[in-house]
């Protein structure tokens, strides 16, 4: 257990970082204050305070314009303007419009309600794309990106969802003290 802090309320560690992270949050909120949501710098202090020691800063890398590229100039510039660095997946659905996810909130790709994804949309990408795997999925080359084709019937690729790949530095430390003990195996 740690001191109060600047809400009065304690914090309790356990012994899984997550536990602690969750917790941590937790314990920004009590009855006698109001409650609030904790900064992403409030916890990664009270995670330190918890495990000892400090964190590297977590550094989020994602090659967005290897996405935009694939796409016809249109999608590409609408997605542009609403903000790649916060997408998670992009669906284009034949004859549905197009949208993506921003910040988990699905976000159209424009205003038009009549604007629809059409073969020649998808032809255009997938023109672009390296071969698709039996499986239905293909990727782009020394990317995370994941492309997943949806197919009718007559094996026509009708769809494709676009989840936009990520790569994040400095996960580990949360766990490091787990890791540097010399008490066997963190999973059992």
């Amino acid at each position: 257990r740690l001191g109060p802090n600047k809400n009065d309320t304690a914090v309790y560690v356990r012994a899984n970082a997550m536990d602690c992270a969750k917790h941590t949050s937790d314990s920004f909120a009590s009855s006698e204050t109001p409650t609030r949501e904790a900064s992403c710098e409030e916890i990664v202090l009270s995670i330190s305070k918890c495990v000892g020691g400090s964190f590297t800063p977590i550094k989020v890398y994602q090659d967005s314009q290897s996405v935009l590229d694939l796409m016809p100039q249109h999608w590409a510039d609408s997605l542009t303007k609403i903000g790649m660095e916060d997408i998670s997946d992009i669906s284009l659905d034949l004859a549905r419009r197009p949208y993506c996810w921003y910040r988990q909130e699905r976000v159209f790709f424009n205003d038009d309600h009549f604007s629809t994804v059409q073969d020649d949309d998808l032809q255009c990408i997938i023109n672009r794309l390296e071969d698709i795997g039996s499986d239905n999925r293909s990727g782009i080359d020394k990317q995370l990106h994941r492309i997943s084709c949806i197919r009718n019937n007559k094996k026509q690729i009708i769809g494709l969802t676009i989840r936009v790949g990520r790569h994040v530095e400095g996960n580990a430390d949360i766990i490091r003290d787990l890791l540097m003990k010399n008490e066997g195996s963190i999973c059992f």
